[in-house]
């Protein structure tokens, strides 16, 4: 009876023991997540005109080590529009960030027509040493209708170390508005004056007298 009791003291005690770890631990791993690394885009929303275009960066935060970056994004094509980075390759590129060093690029290209955009870059050794957060890549978008706007989300990404060990990492969409044109204000027309009539003169007549001399031969 007595062991029975002392184990079940035992296991009260063991259970509280184990209870204040996982409560120590939680709070342990609630500060690293709530400032972990974070991709974004900046600006998280922007208003532009149709026909005009806006840039849009990839941005890395809160984050070192890293290696590689890979990541995949949407967005409405009868919206919006990528425009080509690099007229000097076929296709539809966006632009190379710093974070991780483009030394080798294993994709870029955006498909206007599905509204899709995908990225994967890795640095190369010897290469500069891994970066500690930045901007990843900027995608220049092109309004092409107007008064509505567009998500732009990420559908997948991955950030590597240089032991390709993936980084937990959450993220963060963007949207760009088009404006709807504001409308020309018809000009009003001035009013003609009303020329002022120019009163005609009354004749003025001087009468005289007649004045008869009798003259005799």
């Amino acid at each position: 009876m007595v062991r029975i009791r002392k184990n079940r003291i035992t296991l009260v005690i063991l259970s509280a023991l184990l209870a204040l770890v996982i409560l120590l631990a939680s709070a342990a791993i609630a500060p690293a997540i709530a400032n972990g690394a974070l991709l974004w885009l900046s600006p998280a929303s922007t208003s532009i005109d149709q026909g005009a275009t806006t840039d849009v960066v990839v941005q890395l935060d809160n984050v070192t080590n890293v290696y590689g970056a890979q990541l995949s994004l949407s967005f409405d094509p009868a919206v919006l529009q990528v425009v080509d980075a690099d007229s000097g390759t076929g296709g539809v590129q966006i632009s190379t960030g710093t974070c991780p060093n483009p030394a080798f690029v294993i994709t870029n290209t955006a498909d206007n027509g599905a509204g899709t955009i995908g990225y994967a870059v890795i640095q190369l050794g010897p290469s500069p040493p891994p970066c500690d957060g930045g901007d990843v890549a900027t995608v220049e978008f092109q309004c092409i209708a107007s008064g509505v706007s567009s998500d732009v989300t990420f559908t997948d990404s991955l950030i590597s170390d240089p032991d390709g060990i993936p980084i937990a990492h959450t993220t963060q969409n963007g949207s760009v508005t088009c404006l709807a044109p504001t409308p020309t204000p018809t000009p009003t027309s001035t009013p003609t004056p009303t020329p002022t009539p120019t009163p005609t003169p009354t004749p003025f007549r001087i009468y005289l007298p007649a004045v008869f001399n009798d003259y005799s031969p």
